[in-house]
């Protein structure tokens, strides 16, 4: 009997983590939503074989996002761009063309969409059990916290209990 090995990668980044997937060397990875084309590429050694799941707890939406700064001198050609940014039909054409998830629930129905993109509806399970980001001024920094601690805990320098004390300790410092 073949023993599988079992190994977490700290360190890759996005495209490191999507190299090693598709050549299939890994049963699953936590990747964002547009991991899925890559991962059923032609050229994919596990195409056909990734599915898409919800995570334990939930995960994370960002990413796409379209805002009108409060400081722009253009304010009112900016919102209109933004309108039509969010827009069914375009919101559409980003799907087809670059695989943007659509925000617009009614996209996931498309019948011109779901010809091109049978799997579109296996993305609503996860997106409806996501989260927005924490609205913070200090995300940035707290996120970095978190991920510092986070690594150091994935790659035994210190214990799960010394890495959530230690975010406890620093995200506290942060918000005082």
């Amino acid at each position: 009997m073949r023993m599988a090995q079992v190994f977490c990668i700290e360190t890759f980044n996005t495209a490191a983590s999507r190299a090693v997937v598709t050549a299939g060397g890994a049963v699953f990875t936590r990747d964002w939503l547009s991991g899925y084309g890559p991962f059923n590429a032609e050229d994919s050694a596990v195409a056909g074989n990734m599915e898409i799941a919800p995570l334990p707890s939930y995960g994370c939406l960002g990413g796409w996002g379209v805002m009108v700064s409060a400081f722009s001198k253009n304010q009112a050609e900016a919102v209109e761009f933004a309108k039509f940014r969010a827009n069914y039909e375009s919101q559409m054409i980003a799907c087809d063309l670059v695989d943007i998830k659509p925000t617009l629930k009614a996209a996931y129905e498309d019948e011109e969409l779901l010809s091109k993109k049978p799997e579109l509806p296996s993305y609503l399970p996860v997106l409806e059990a996501s989260k927005p980001r924490p609205l913070s001024p200090y995300y940035a920094e707290i996120s970095g916290v978190m991920q510092l601690e986070i690594h150091s805990v994935i790659t035994g320098l210190t214990t799960p209990e010394e890495g959530a004390a230690n975010i406890v300790q620093k995200v506290a410092q942060i918000l005082l």
